[in-house]
């Protein structure tokens, strides 16, 4: 826009308009008086192309694209964390962090007896790659001998990159002069946002424009209250609901809740392998049925009104998968031989698992 706009071609103009009478040639006085000026202005022209281009989100950088993301509710994607799930020898408090190789882990979720996830303290996809040394301590653990990274549980991703944003930013701000305020709109802002894995809405019959939001964890289990807050920010924030300060449209109230969680208590009679005791195979076989649990509640936004129906058939898949489980006989889900149907806003969790003899 000011490519003309240098310091040859400022001085020029500015001696242009001197007297003719007057010498203006380099070298002369008016020649070296004039050219402060002018080289102040080739740095105004300058600084005034970059304001021009950052002005747009079409043409601006990364910082002023940022800027213009978060003044309009779609904030650009940071990098996440990746999520492992690890085996060690001993049992240890949550909390516990872990190196190897270059990167550094902290244990958040106890899974099963000696089975954990842990979280890498390094955001981006270099935590989707498993180091190849083991998983050692920070702070002294008793008894503490191997620890190893088994499973990746929950893939993280990289700061979002820049024209990758420009274009959802420009997308997003298309769609909100459109932005109906339906099931679908909601689903799919919810959904992108960092730590949800799936969305069911419904309306509160006695008020209109009261919508319920209830969400499901990317890592498919309740989600933290933490996510529970940053979702109710960015769709409808409580301080100001139904004001359109958020996704939601004015005069739609969204309420955010996370999904319910119902413990399965499991008895049966297990056949195993000679010599095998039944508390040798229990981490495993409870590692089987929470397997299951999480494959079944990847279908909980699928299930819409209904509720996800736990399957006795495929509990005594998972179990049987286990090394050294002959057979399974007598299964109970809560004390009944029939499947579970549960509550449409609910998922099931791991309770108890016992051998009747």
């Amino acid at each position: 826009m000011y490519e003309d706009k240098d310091y040859d071609t400022i001085l020029g103009d500015m001696c242009a308009r001197v007297n003719g009478s007057i010498n203006t040639g380099e070298g002369t006085l008016v020649n070296f008086a004039l050219a402060p000026a002018a080289a102040e202005l080739e740095e105004a022209y300058n600084n005034l192309e970059v304001a021009d281009l950052n002005g747009s989100a079409l043409t601006c950088d990364r910082e002023h694209l940022i800027i213009f993301g978060n003044e309009n509710n779609i904030p650009i994607k940071t990098a996440t964390n990746a999520k492992w799930l690890a085996e060690f020898n001993v049992d240890f408090e949550v909390g516990e962090r872990f190196e190897a190789g270059e990167l550094t882990y902290i244990s958040i979720e106890k899974v099963a007896e000696k089975k954990y996830y842990l979280e890498c303290e390094t955001a981006g996809t270099e935590g989707n790659t498993k180091p190849d040394d083991e998983l050692l301590p920070i702070e002294f653990i008793d008894d503490y001998e191997t620890g190893d990274l088994i499973e990746l549980a929950a893939e993280a991703t990289d700061d979002e990159e820049t024209e990758v944003y420009r274009e959802r930013y420009l997308a997003e701000r298309k769609q909100e002069y459109t932005m109906s305020g339906n099931r679908a709109d909601y689903k799919k802002f919810i959904k992108e946002l960092i730590g949800v894995g799936g969305v069911k809405q419904e309306r509160v019959k006695k008020e209109h424009k009261r919508i319920n939001t209830y969400i499901i964890s990317s890592l498919w289990g309740k989600p933290s209250d933490e996510i529970i807050a940053q979702v109710q920010q960015a769709v409808d924030p409580k301080d100001s609901q139904g004001d359109g300060e958020g996704k939601a449209p004015f005069w739609h109230v969204v309420d955010v809740y996370p999904v319910e969680t119902e413990e399965i208590n499991i008895s049966a009679k297990f056949e195993l392998s000679a010599g095998v005791n039944f508390e040798t195979v229990l981490p495993s076989i409870e590692e089987a049925v929470s397997r299951y649990f999480i494959e079944l509640n990847k279908t909980w936004e699928d299930t819409g009104k209904n509720g996800l129906i736990v399957r006795a058939l495929k509990v005594a898949e998972a179990m049987a998968s286990v090394e050294n489980v002959i057979d399974i006989q007598e299964l109970l889900l809560n004390g009944s031989e029939d499947n579970i149907t549960l509550h449409r806003n609910t998922i099931p969790v791991k309770g108890a698992i016992t051998n009747v003899d």
